[in-house]
């Protein structure tokens, strides 16, 4: 490939003035591995040089492509750069990142994987639109307020999870969905400004603030979804039969339950039977026991639970051979002739889950600090509802995420 020398120096060292502690920058990765990313900014953008000088780019729209390791704006200059920093030409305006606007800065580092693009935003912006990702923004104040908090401690927890790919925190739901400034409001904007700082805590140390969309009447403890155990992490009651994932079904044919397995790794020969193992008092299985005709199997009930696409681990199975007529399907036995026409015809063994609840089931259940507030409770009683024996207190030592690295 020829190579092109860009007229502009291109960042290699990110500097940032200093800032108060509550508006610190952390760094949410949003994209990962990818050969190509659109930046675009209204007023332009300015790039900060090796010196840690800003710089005038003049053109307010970039295409950052990689090919062979080397990267190019806009199809020119291909060079074999670390890492390209964006800053807006006019402050606090917003950058889009493949046409969503975003707060903060934009880094782009090379990687032998691909692409990483990481907004580095202050943390009182980054939980204003988790907030709003991820529960009803038209919701109680008082659940607004708990999942601020929550999502505070959740993040300051796991500020060092994505270490090795040069972020903090992903922006999806293996750490908490932030999808920019289209998931604010007003209302969640004041209720993070309202709980500024606030933490929960447990023995002093931040908890692990795991929380879920529905629990289906009752919380899991920890034990039962993963190894080891939180005190504070315990099975409590949760009235969230409002939710639309209260209770749910799914059916498979033993067929198809083969073939599910059989993708995840299990070569199994035949499907004889599935039991639940470990059921903790949430009804929630620890394991799932698969009977086959060559031998048997346990599984973890959370990997369970994603390889059959389940809304979580509480639920029941029920087996049974059902006969079906179908001119269209091909897999069955024999043949039965009905008023002349010809149709396939045999038994087949059907599975039908059915459960309540929607996610780990761990933790808060919004739904439930929903119907909690609706009852007349306030955010510290519905964090203390799921969150056993835990304080709510300032974080002393940083409210407002660290202090950004470079």
């Amino acid at each position: 490939m020829k190579i092109k020398l860009l007229v502009v120096v291109i960042l290699i060292v990110v500097a940032i003035s200093p800032v108060k502690a509550e508006e610190k920058v952390i760094k949410i990765g949003l994209l990962d591995a990818v050969e190509e990313v659109s930046l675009e900014v209204e007023s332009g953008f300015k790039i900060l040089d090796i010196d840690h000088k800003e710089k005038s780019l003049p053109q307010s729209r970039y295409k950052i492509t990689r090919e062979d390791g080397y990267l190019s704006k806009n199809g020119t200059g291909y060079v074999k750069e670390e890492r390209l920093f964006f800053k807006s030409a006019q402050s606090n305006e917003l950058i889009e990142v493949n046409g969503r606007k975003y707060r903060g800065d934009i880094e782009v580092l090379n990687t032998t994987d691909g692409l990483i693009v990481i907004n580095h935003v202050k943390m009182s912006d980054y939980l204003a639109s988790v907030v709003g990702s991820e529960v009803i923004s038209s919701w109680p104040t008082e659940v607004l307020k708990a999942q601020a908090i929550v999502a505070r401690t959740y993040a300051l927890r796991n500020l060092n999870k994505y270490q090795s790919r040069g972020y903090n925190l992903s922006n999806t739901v293996k750490c908490q969905v932030y999808r920019g400034v289209s998931a604010e409001t007003e209302r969640i904007i004041k209720a993070v400004a309202e709980t500024k700082g606030q933490v929960l805590t447990y023995n002093d140390q931040l908890i692990s603030a795991v929380y879920h969309s529905t629990a289906g009447g009752k919380t899991a403890n920890a034990s039962t979804v993963w190894n080891g155990n939180s005190p504070y992490l315990q099975s409590v009651t949760s009235n969230d039969d409002l939710s639309p994932h209260y209770n749910w079904q799914k059916e498979y044919t033993k067929t198809e339950i083969e073939e599910l397995l059989r993708a995840n790794g299990l070569e199994i020969s035949k499907l004889k039977g599935i039991s639940l193992k470990g059921v903790g008092p949430s009804g929630r299985a620890k394991e799932v026991k698969i009977h086959a005709k060559n031998g048997e199997y346990i599984i973890n009930g959370s990997h369970f639970r994603f390889w059959l696409g389940l809304k979580s681990t509480n639920f029941s199975i029920i087996g049974e051979n059902i006969m079906r007529f179908n001119g269209l399907d091909d897999r069955f036995d024999f043949t039965y002739n009905w008023f002349n026409q010809e149709y396939n015809l045999t038994p087949q063994k059907r599975y039908l889950f059915r459960g309540y609840g929607w996610g780990h089931g761990v933790g808060m259940s919004q739904w439930g600090a929903y119907q909690m507030a609706l009852a007349g409770a306030n955010y510290r009683e519905i964090l203390k509802h799921y969150y056993t024996d835990i304080e709510i207190g300032e974080n002393k030592e940083d409210s407002g995420g660290i202090v950004d690295e470079g």
